[in-house]
């Protein structure tokens, strides 16, 4: 009844959902849930959903849908800031196990004349202070009490530090005990002082502050064995945001820091973000800039498999009903693999006698099965109960059907019943298999329950089974080592551990728990792959009666299971990143606009010229690129960079017959343009024009279309901060490439130049507007180069000066190498390549025979060309050495050391410093004469994929 009321509530005829941003439209007693698969412990299973033969393989058709997101860092700085205020009256609570942390916070609020008071389990004589022992929750939630009933009214925020002291990663992790230390401590402290946040908050903007210190990045740029327990607090967290949301309106910030950020510094952004910041909840600090993820839509490489599972044995719990049936349908019938089937399902012997009933033959079974119950004195026949037991007959009509079709379709099945909350049985599952097979060529883990509650009304009971069926257990496995090292991981996630629902905290704590496992093991050299998903249109429960009603009113758009499990499947055979999402557009319930579903799709589709083409031919590049932000009414979302529509090509110039000069020499600003505004040492503003006066353009084109090089746009910020402050710098920092300046149709483009100093640094951007043949604006606001002015700075050129060799021939000729780049003879900044391996290259620049100029040499300050041939020797070993077409993505540090006019003869070394998380190739370059001088170095230069 209840659902056919929402049903109704939520139809067209009676009214229109309307959930002003940030928060959506819901009550307490909505569930707001994406699919999950069916229950594998649930005492009464969910309806059955009877898996479909899989469809033929539509793996193209499948991919060129925008389902497939990677998790990418991108740059979030304040577009404007807020004017929060907190009370003098009220507390704030901090749970904290680091000293030093915990003294900074306290001081930091401190000079704010804002009242702390402290829970940790370090031994101090300090006031305010309650010593408590996380590992119990029963003591942790008797001090939460104990505070509340003697400090009534009194919390108006809280800042929770222990995700600082989570350790990393260790194969005998015990997960249950690790949530219990490090996440329940935050559920009881939400669920006690909830009322409190919500009556304090006539008189100051209420919040929950919780603070990791992984790598500044959520875990998405280190290569450490990382605990993925950090998953279980940061999944929660997401979803606590939204129900807190709902019952108090208070704030939430979850932040990470660098291993190496000072706990003065932490504490002085996070009191600046509670303050002063947006209301965007995910914010990092990277490197010294404000960061925040998201899901950008990237294009599957399938022009290789590295995981080929023809005729491979597969362990995969959870694969006798719905989503996983359908998986295990899809491989058997792609891969002829063997499907050892991990269920909670009793396999009755009658099975294969129930799979040949009809309708009504199943019917007249579930009525003597009632008559069955009412003969039974021992107990009170009820409907759950003849559900709960007919279920059973169900489930193993549907697991036996299941591993029917896998035979049928060229594949092995066989079925092993396992409880993987039961350690013991998991072990003898295992055990049996290893000794029947040795160990496994890979586990796909597919178990899991859900059940709706907010924080609240959730139990710790609910809490630990929920996250039990899916994290414990995927720890579990790992540890009794039933995976071949050369094997894989693959784990059913979902995007409510990524963006959080109402309700879903446990699920979510469980389901980022797989995400950072995998980051974990991926980094220690295992194969493994998290699948963030969504809800599916005709299987789980995203399509119950109410839920579907519920889903479809906040805009979001539902995943075909077939395409779904293609993906979930490919990303497996063809994969190599350790988490994708895969949804459609999530519409209101995406409150921070995380998952770019109206970005570019990149399609990995090399054309003959090398550059990659996306499905209707136009050249793009610079895949995985951060967003720009869309105009939203509903918040001060931050200003993020653009994916590109276009290729941001590998960038370039420097001038013929030796332009450079320093600022003792003068500069031209040529590439400035005309100052619009300069107030000395605090801001300007400058507009260019990029037309016919910088015919070198015309060298830098991609199929007839001129594109600005990434390197004027270093000029560029050089020449902006020399005017600012008066002096040439020595170098650049931070400098992102994110979305190319073209010249489409070769008409000219403006683009505005903007630089401020503010925080102790300068800051520069390149953005312009995209204005149509009848001069009115479209779209947004395009944000092309981004950097500031280079701070300190510490060379790495003596660890190499002595060891490279400048003699000997070319390994590669400059005809070679401009056979596979585009570049133009202006551009043709390469005499030749003379080493090449796994580890460095060794290039020769030689100033091009075209001059970049008609009207006569320009006097540039950041000798751009010499850095244009860095970019292409890099470009070049990722070409020759990993066969793959890269391009710039962005610079850690720049520093030009050369003054005068440059040699026509410079050397170039690119050490190979690896693949990070994201796949960007990471390389430091310096640019020497034959006497070892050195002109310029980049460090952390990075180089993406196409």
């Amino acid at each position: 009844t209840i659902r056919h009321c929402i049903k109704y509530a939520l139809s067209a005829s009676s009214c229109t959902v309307s959930a002003p941003m940030p928060a959506p439209a819901a009550t307490p007693s909505t569930p707001v849930s994406e699919v999950t698969p069916p229950a594998m412990a649930a005492p009464a299973p969910a309806p059955v959903v009877e898996p479909e033969l899989p469809k033929q393989y539509e793996g193209e058709d499948s991919h060129n849908r925008k389902l497939r997101f990677i998790p990418t860092l991108v740059d979030a700085p304040l577009a404007a800031e807020g004017k929060r205020k907190l009370s003098a009256e009220k507390a704030v609570l901090i749970m904290s196990d680091n000293t030093a942390l915990t003294k900074s916070y306290v001081d930091a609020f401190k000079q704010q004349g804002i009242r702390t008071y402290v829970f940790t389990t370090l031994k101090t004589r300090a006031k305010n202070t309650t010593i408590v022992n996380w590992d119990s929750l029963e003591e942790t939630t008797a001090a939460f009490a104990q505070y509340s009933q003697e400090n009534p009214g009194d919390v108006q925020g809280i800042v929770y530090l222990l995700p600082c002291s989570i350790k990393k990663f260790d194969k005998k992790i015990n997960p249950h005990a690790d949530l219990t230390k490090f996440l329940m401590p935050l559920l009881m402290a939400c669920k006690t002082f909830v009322k409190d946040l919500k009556d304090n908050r006539p008189a100051a903007d209420t919040f929950m502050s919780v603070i990791f210190k992984v790598d500044g990045a959520f875990a998405y740029k280190t290569k450490e064995a990382i605990s993925p327990t950090i998953g279980s607090v940061c999944g929660a967290a997401n979803c606590f945001r939204k129900d807190l949301y709902e019952l108090s309106g208070c704030l939430t910030k979850i932040m990470d820091f660098e291993p190496e950020a000072e706990s003065e510094y932490m504490a002085e952004r996070t009191l600046h973000e509670l303050i002063k910041g947006d209301d965007r909840c995910m914010i990092s600090w990277y490197k010294g800039a404000r960061r925040t993820v998201f899901a950008l839509p990237r294009q599957l490489d399938m022009s290789k498999k590295h995981m080929d599972l023809r005729g491979k044995t597969i362990a995969f719990t959870g694969a006798g009903r719905g989503l996983g049936a359908m998986l295990s349908q899809k491989i058997a019938a792609q891969y002829q693999s063997r499907i050892l089937i991990l269920d909670i399902i009793e396999l009755n012997e009658k099975a294969s006698y129930w799979a040949t009933l009809n309708e009504a033959e199943l019917k007249e079974l579930k009525n003597k099965l009632w008559e069955q119950l009412k003969a039974d004195t021992t107990r009170r026949a009820t409907p759950v109960l003849l559900e709960r037991a007919y279920g059973k007959i169900t489930d193993a009509i549907t697991l036996y059907k299941n591993m029917q079709k896998i035979k049928a379709l060229g594949g092995e099945a066989e079925y092993y019943q396992c409880d993987v909350t039961n350690g013991s049985m998991m072990k003898d599952v295992v055990t049996k298999i290893k000794t029947k097979y040795g160990k496994v060529d890979g586990l796909i883990h597919f178990a899991g329950i859900e059940k709706s509650r907010l924080l609240t009304d959730k139990t710790p009971e609910e809490y630990y089974r929920t996250f039990d069926i899916k994290a414990t257990s995927a720890g579990a496995f790992v540890a009794l080592n039933l995976v071949k090292e050369s094997g894989f991981y693959a784990f059913a996630s979902s995007i409510a551990g990524k963006y959080g629902n109402l309700g879903q905290s446990d699920y979510a704590s469980a389901n980022d728990f797989l995400a950072k496992l995998c980051i974990s093991l991926q980094n220690q050299g295992a194969r493994a792959v998290s699948v963030d998903m969504s809800a599916y249109s005709s299987v789980g429960m995203g399509v119950r009666g109410g839920v579907f009603e519920f889903l479809t009113s906040q805009g979001l758009k539902f995943v075909d299971p077939h395409d779904g499990m293609q993906i979930f499947l490919d990303e497996i055979v063809y994969g190599r990143v350790p988490e994708i999402v895969l949804t459609d557009d999530l519409g209101r319930l995406d409150w921070d606009r995380q998952v770019r579903v109206g970005d570019d799709f990149i399609k990995e589709e090399p054309s003959p010229d090398g550059v990659l083409l996306t499905g209707g031919g136009e050249p793009v590049a610079g895949a995985g690129r951060a967003p720009q932000a869309q105009e939203d009414d509903s918040s001060n979302a931050p200003q993020t960079p653009a994916a590109p529509t276009t290729p941001a090509a590998p960038t370039a110039s420097r001038q013929h017959g030796g332009e450079i000069a320093r600022a003792e020499e003068g500069q031209d600003n040529f590439f400035l343009g005309e100052i619009k505004n300069l107030e000395k040492g605090a801001q300007l503003y400058a507009e260019n024009t990029f037309d016919a006066r910088y015919p070198f353009l015309f060298d830098h084109a991609i199929e007839g279309t001129p594109y600005v090089p990434g390197v004027m746009g270093i000029e560029t910020f050089m020449e902006a901060a020399s005017a600012l402050t008066g002096a040439v710098p020595q170098g650049l920092e931070d400098v992102h490439f994110y979305l190319p300046i073209k010249l489409l149709r070769r008409n000219p483009q403006t683009v505005r130049i903007k630089a401020r100093a503010e925080n102790g640094h300068i800051n520069m951007e390149i953005e312009s507007d995209f204005i149509n043949s009848k001069g009115i604006k479209m779209g947004n606001t395009r944000r092309h180069f981004t950097s500031r002015v280079l701070g300190s700075f510490e060379s790495k050129w003596n660890n190499y000066k002595t060891k490279v060799d400048i003699g000997g021939a070319y390994a590669v000729s400059k005809e070679t190498i401009y056979s596979k780049y585009f570049h133009g003879p202006s551009f043709q900044v390469l005499d030749g390549i003379l080493k090449i391996d796994d580890n460095a290259v060794l290039g020769v620049y030689k100033t091009p025979a075209s001059v970049l100029f008609h009207d006569g040499p320009k006097r540039l300050i950041a000798y751009p060309m010499l850095i244009e041939a860095a970019f292409q020797t890099c470009g070049y070993r990722d070409l020759a050495v990993d066969n793959r077409m890269t391009l710039p993505d962005s610079i850690g540090k720049l520093a030009i050391f050369g003054k005068g006019p440059a040699p026509q003869k410079l050397y170039l070394l690119g050490v190979f410093t690896g693949q990070n998380i994201e796949g960007k190739s990471v390389y430091d370059a310096f640019v020497f004469d034959e006497k070892g001088k050195l002109w310029a170095e980049l460090g952390d230069y990075q180089m993406i994929g196409q």
